[in-house]
């Protein structure tokens, strides 16, 4: 079988999901632990930093989702 990391754009797919699941990541462990001591402000300029680095990663629309389910949910920021 060959190498995926050698198929065309896959090194660059994979990179991006290695991106996003260490982004997650940290929500992921604040969630757990009741979101002590999150910021969330630091948690999205993180995100656009990454953006940044990483053009085409397109985290903003988990930021777009966020508001989407806060303004469902009646409860306005």
């Amino acid at each position: 079988m060959s190498n995926p990391l050698r198929w065309p754009g896959e090194f660059r797919r994979i990179r991006r999901a290695a991106i996003l699941a260490d982004w997650l990541h940290n929500l992921a462990l604040f969630s757990s632990q009741d979101f002590a001591h999150f910021d969330e402000e630091s948690f999205w300029q993180d995100g656009r930093a990454l953006e940044a680095r990483h053009p085409g990663l397109d985290l903003g629309r988990y930021l777009r989702i966020f508001e989407a389910r806060v303004v469902e949910s009646g409860r306005l920021r």
